[in-house]
C-alpha cells in the first residue's frame, strides 16, 4: 500500500493566497513561540504541515521569512476608524482599538525579534507603517470634529495632531504593556481635549 503524502495533499487543498496565508500564520506563531534566534524552516514547515522546499521557494532566507510573517501579522490588524459623531468617544475608541489589537504585536516584536531587528532595517519600516495608520485615523477624527464645529482648525498644529498617539506611545514605552482603559480616558480628558478646545489666540 502506497503511503500518503500529507504535505502534497495539504498543498493541493491550499493554493495561492490561501496557502501563503497558512504558511505565514505558522511562521508568525513559531516566532511568537521561540523567537527569531530559534526560528527554523523545519519548525515552520512542521507547524504548517508542509515541506521546507515550499517555504524556500517563497522565502530563501530566514530574514525574508520573518519579515513576511511580521507584515502578514500587521496586515491582519488593520483597524477601522471610529465614527460615533463625538470627538471624545472617537479618540478613546481609536486608542482602545490600538491597545487591544496592535500593542500585543508590538510587544511581541520587541521581545521576540530583537536580534532580527538588529540584522535588518525592517523595524523602522514596520513601526512607521503602524504609526502612519494610527495617525491617519486620528487625523480623520480631528477633521470630522472640525467639520462639525467641535474644535477650531487653527488649533490643529502638526504637534497637536500627534498628541493623542504620542501620549499613548509614551505610556506603552514606559510600561511595556497594554495601557489601562482609565489611563486612555485620562489622556483624552485631562490633556488632549483641553488642548483641542482651548480658546484660539
Amino acid at each position: 500500500m502506497t503511503p500518503k503524502n500529507n504535505h502534497g495533499e495539504g498543498e493541493h487543498r491550499r493554493r495561492g493566497t490561501a496557502l501563503e496565508h497558512s504558511l505565514l500564520d505558522a511562521a508568525w506563531q513559531v516566532l511568537l513561540d521561540v523567537g527569531y534566534d530559534n526560528l527554523t524552516f523545519d519548525a515552520v514547515a512542521q507547524a504548517a504541515s508542509t515541506s521546507r522546499a515550499v517555504l524556500y521557494r517563497r522565502w530563501p532566507a530566514k530574514p525574508d521569512l520573518a519579515r513576511a510573517a511580521v507584515i502578514h501579522a500587521l496586515k491582519g490588524t488593520r483597524l477601522p476608524c471610529p465614527n460615533t459623531g463625538n470627538l471624545r468617544d472617537d479618540l478613546i475608541g481609536a486608542l482602545t482599538q490600538i491597545n487591544e489589537k496592535r500593542i500585543r504585536i508590538g510587544i511581541e516584536l520587541e521581545s521576540r525579534l530583537l536580534n532580527y531587528f538588529g540584522e535588518t532595517a525592517f523595524s523602522n519600516t514596520a513601526s512607521r507603517d503602524a504609526h502612519n495608520q494610527q495617525s491617519s485615523h486620528i487625523n480623520t477624527i480631528l477633521n470630522r470634529a472640525v467639520e462639525r464645529g467641535d474644535i477650531n482648525p487653527q488649533l490643529l498644529t502638526p504637534r497637536v495632531r500627534e498628541l493623542p498617539i504620542q501620549l499613548f506611545r509614551d505610556e506603552v514605552l514606559r510600561t511595556r504593556r497594554p495601557v489601562p482603559h482609565e489611563a486612555i480616558e485620562s489622556m483624552i480628558d485631562d490633556i488632549v481635549l483641553p488642548v483641542l478646545t482651548r480658546p484660539a489666540h
